[in-house]
């Protein structure tokens, strides 16, 4: 300590230093103190040296305060510093030159908070928040991803386009140039595609096509796909998301997609299957387009030339239009009401396909037919009958009248035996010259023949026309399953028209036919008509069949339309 005096005496100054820590942390701020102690009342001021150089150089001067800040200090640096105590008499008293060293930067420690897996293309969170400095602070964070990537901040997200093992990185700096870095690994899970196909039909004949698509399919982690589509030999039908094939063969097929990511480090697959019935249908054949059968006699109905191609058939099926239904290749019918019906067969083959074909059959009463001349001398007929008689008879001129006595039925005994036929015995005293029946002439027929599906036209016979002058009936088939049956009765003469429209496409042969009273039949008329054009045919060998079917004795006697079962002449 130095002493100093003046004119007014001699004052005694004692500095006391005080330094706010022994290791003052680098980069904080720290405050050294000092005091002093005097033999005197009067103010005292400070001059403050500082630096690293001895002695240190003056920071401060006339200081009245008692601390002194010197801001942040430098690591593994000598720092030295003196306090110079004045009085207001210009006395002054030099404290000692002091010093203090810092030690070295201590490092930044990096840290990563990050989970240990996750998916592809999916935000993944990176903290890097919990990273320190010991003495000072983190100024940079540097992130450097294994597949490229790299980020800043304390917290970043990154997405992984592929699947695998990846290491993120985390370099941190503080503000003394200190660098630290960690690594982090990361796996990165690739989720398998999922396959799905849609059909647009399973149940296929030889030579269709059936569409397969699979762009229903799909990759969780929104990869592209690749599409590949085999029959169950191993054949490649297609690698596009939609493909079309057609089969040429019957059998049962699988068809199998196996859809691929395109994950590069490790690509995933998934497989769907699905199964394509191939069956020929059966084809229904019931033996004619055409019938004319008798009433009240078992008939056979054959279905054997029915066939299936690729198999066998396993059921057949007989509709009799009349809420009767049979079943069998061949089956023995007897149809008790005379009329008109639409005989259906279906087949059903092992694959439970089915086919059918259709029949018109004309059921007759049976015509009582007897071979009479002029000199003839029966006077009495005997008819068993379940209803009512009609007696039928031409004659060859007006004057030549049938002479007819009907007596009126006796009641039965018994009106409803086991058989269901009501017996009645009716005497009929008759007596005639007698002449033969005419058909009615061909029909001619006349209407549109290029139309429109759906259109009603009008299809007319003029005239409609019997050689004997006889009322007719009409016949319509129209080419496509539907007829009008026996419309009627027409005089001869007479303009005989009916309406039909189609609702399919196609060439369609209308065909026609009269009858008169007494059950002769004419020829078929036909027109073709074209919604629009595609040629079909019919087979005129049983349309020709069907004219012949009586006709076969010069006297022909006729009851229309009732349930005769069987007669006797006496």
């Amino acid at each position: 300590m130095q002493n100093k005096c003046n004119k007014k005496g001699v004052i005694f100054i004692i500095l006391l230093f005080i330094i706010s820590t022994l290791a003052p942390v680098i980069h904080s701020t720290y405050a050294i103190t000092y005091n002093s102690v005097v033999q005197y009342n009067g103010d005292i001021t400070y001059d403050v040296y500082f630096g690293t150089t001895s002695p240190p150089t003056k920071v401060l001067s006339n200081q009245t305060e008692t601390s002194y800040n010197p801001g942040a200090l430098e690591h593994d640096m000598t720092y030295y510093w003196q306090i110079i105590a004045w009085d207001d008499q210009g006395n002054s008293a030099d404290g000692p030159i002091w010093s203090f060293s810092t030690g070295e930067n201590q490092m930044p420690v990096a840290i990563i908070v990050a989970p240990s897996t996750g998916d592809k293309k999916v935000d993944i969170i990176f903290d890097g928040s919990t990273s320190y400095d010991p003495d000072g602070y983190i100024v940079e964070y540097l992130w450097v991803f294994s597949d490229g990537g790299t980020g800043n901040g304390s917290i970043v997200t990154h997405q992984f386009i592929s699947s695998g093992i990846f290491t993120v990185t985390l370099q941190v700096k503080d503000d003394d140039g200190g660098v630290d870095q960690t690594v982090h690994e990361i796996f990165i899970n690739n989720h398998a595609p999922i396959a799905s196909i849609v059909v647009d039909t399973q149940y296929i004949e030889p030579g269709d096509t059936v569409t397969f698509d699979g762009t229903d399919s799909y990759d969780p982690d929104g990869d592209n796909l690749s599409y590949l589509w085999e029959l169950s030999d191993g054949t490649i039908i297609g690698t596009e998301a939609v493909i079309s094939y057609t089969f040429t063969m019957s059998g049962v097929f699988i068809v199998t997609l196996t859809v691929t990511d395109d994950d590069p480090v490790n690509p995933m697959s998934d497989s769907s299957s699905v199964m394509i019935y191939v069956n020929a249908p059966p084809i229904a054949d019931l033996g004619f387009e055409y019938l004319t059968i008798p009433l009240g006699i078992p008939w056979t109905f054959n279905g054997s030339n029915s066939y299936d191609p690729d198999g066998y058939i396993v059921n057949y099926t007989w509709d009799f239009d009349n809420g009767d239904v049979g079943y069998g290749m061949s089956i023995d019918y007897m149809y008790w009401i005379s009329g008109t019906f639409l005989v259906t067969l279906t087949v059903m083959d092992d694959n439970g396909a089915i086919d059918d074909d259709s029949g018109v059959v004309f059921v007759l009463s049976p015509l009582l037919i007897y071979p009479l001349h002029s000199s003839d001398n029966i006077t009495k007929m005997t008819f068993k009958t379940a209803s009512p008689i009609n007696i039928i008879r031409k004659v060859n001129s007006p004057e030549k009248k049938l002479q007819l006595q009907l007596f009126p039925p006796r009641p039965p005994s018994n009106p409803f035996p086991e058989d269901g036929a009501i017996n009645v015995s009716t005497d009929v005293v008759l007596s005639w010259e007698c002449s033969e029946d005419n058909p009615p002439d061909t029909p001619i027929v006349t209407g549109e023949t290029d139309g429109k599906i759906g259109v009603e036209y009008m299809y007319c016979i003029n005239p409609v026309v019997d050689p004997d002058g006889d009322r007719l009936w009409v016949f319509w088939d129209w080419g496509d399953g539907h007829n009008e049956e026996w419309l009627g009765p027409y005089d001869s003469g007479d303009q005989a028209c009916a309406n039909h429209s189609w609702d399919k496409k196609g060439t369609y042969t209308i065909k026609v036919r009269l009858k008169d009273d007494y059950g002769a039949l004419s020829d078929w008329g036909s027109l073709q008509v074209n919604m629009p054009i595609i040629t079909i045919s019919y087979n005129p060998f049983l349309m020709r069949l069907l004219e012949k079917f009586e006709n076969a004795f010069s006297i022909r006697r006729y009851i229309v339309e009732h349930d005769v079962q069987y007669f006797r002449l006496t």
